[in-house]
């Protein structure tokens, strides 16, 4: 079951991405709300992941996990019932905070339901799997869904297909999933949180917003507050250590050897890839005018490539 939940969370990466076009036709979406759509699930799902692996550690991974199964099945709801633009925003952030609760509970039960080395191995090689999976299987069962239009739903399919499976894991994770807990827990760093939380939003909304507007000063001006917070998110994050603290951005993992260079490798990689494969999409379908499913397919070797090498 744990490993349905990841695939769940994983396919929400990409299904809205094939889908983009027909949500902003059918919404009246502007280009900019339409990249908000596809990042505020994955602002709040970065912002969220590590005090969401803390939350668990805290209250139980079992516990955790099915409350944020029922927070992500009720999001996704949401979503396909929203009526504009901005609510789907809404709904997508509430989703991606979601599987932020969720999404670190999985290796953790992982780790304490499979003593034996060997069995660890394994099941961890099939988590690894059904993310390399979640990546095709959203683009192509995106495409797919979109082309089928179940009940004149449209794109609403790709929020709805959510929901049984959601309630499926919530049926036999009782059953299926052992409890288990960190002996040992810090009290949780919800300044840091905040303040990553806020840094993101603040960072990309102008950023995303700004061609459509001409770049007006307040855009500056988020940019430079961004940069502020920033600046207080990590002398925070440095004083809260050096009191003996559990902060959220560890001082000694930032400073090591390789790190930031490793880290800005994967922010341009991810910066660049993200873009691409969103205006590839509206390139395949409003350009060379092929349907959501074509359209998944040609993306499928990519992702095939970037999440198996």
């Amino acid at each position: 079951m744990v490993l349905l939940a990841t695939f769940m969370g994983q396919i929400d990466m990409f299904i809205v991405n094939v889908a983009s076009p027909p949500i902003q036709a059918d919404l009246g979406a502007s280009f900019g709300q339409i990249q908000f759509v596809i990042d505020g699930y994955v602002i709040a799902y970065a912002a969220g992941m590590v005090t969401g692996g803390k939350l668990g550690d805290r209250f139980g991974r079992k516990k955790v996990f099915q409350y944020g199964v029922a927070a992500f099945t009720v999001a996704s709801l949401l979503c396909a019932l929203c009526p504009t633009a901005n609510l789907l925003i809404v709904a997508r952030v509430v989703q991606g905070a979601a599987a932020a609760v969720l999404m670190p509970q999985v290796l953790s039960i992982i780790q304490g339901t499979f003593a034996r080395p060997r069995d660890r191995q394994r099941a961890i090689g099939a988590y690894g799997s059904v993310i390399g999976l979640g990546v095709v299987a959203g683009l192509i069962g995106g495409g797919l869904l979109l082309n089928m239009d179940v009940a004149g739903l449209e794109w609403r399919t790709v929020f709805l297909i959510n929901v049984p499976i959601g309630l499926l894991i919530l049926l036999t994770a009782p059953s299926t999933v052992r409890e288990s807990r960190s002996e040992v827990t810090a009290p949780l760093d919800m300044v840091g949180t905040v303040l990553t939380a806020s840094v993101l939003p603040i960072l990309l909304i102008p950023l995303s917003l700004g061609p459509e507007h001409g770049w007006p000063p307040w855009i500056w001006g988020c940019c430079a507050a961004a940069a502020l917070l920033t600046a207080g998110l990590f002398r925070y994050e440095n004083r809260l250590a050096a009191r003996g603290g559990d902060p959220l951005l560890p001082a000694r993992v930032l400073r090591r050897r390789g790190f930031p260079a490793s880290m800005a490798t994967v922010t341009v990689f991810f910066a660049g890839n993200a873009g691409y494969f969103l205006v590839l999409t509206y390139y395949l379908q409003s350009a060379l005018h092929l349907d959501p499913l074509a359209t998944g397919v040609v993306f499928v070797p990519l992702a095939s490539a970037s999440r198996w090498n």
